[in-house]
């Protein structure tokens, strides 16, 4: 599953990776040519956090995932 989310502010950030880590599968974020570990409040921050990011969920549809994710969902 891949999608294309923004988080841009620090509170996003942390509650994005509180989900993340709640999740046994992997997940990552894509900006650019950069791919990082979206369990990783670390790794997210060497991304551009001012452009959305592409979201890669390394396993089934998650409806929980896609409920989570709908505020920071862009086209």
């Amino acid at each position: 599953m891949e999608i294309k989310i923004a988080i841009p502010d620090f509170e996003d950030v942390r509650a994005l990776v509180r989900l993340t880590q709640s999740l046994d599968y992997d997940i990552q974020l894509v900006s650019g040519k950069y791919e990082v570990d979206a369990k990783s409040i670390m790794s997210i921050f060497t991304l551009d956090l001012n452009q959305p990011v592409l979201l890669k969920a390394k396993g089934k549809d998650d409806p929980k995932l896609l409920q989570a994710l709908s505020p920071y969902i862009v086209d």
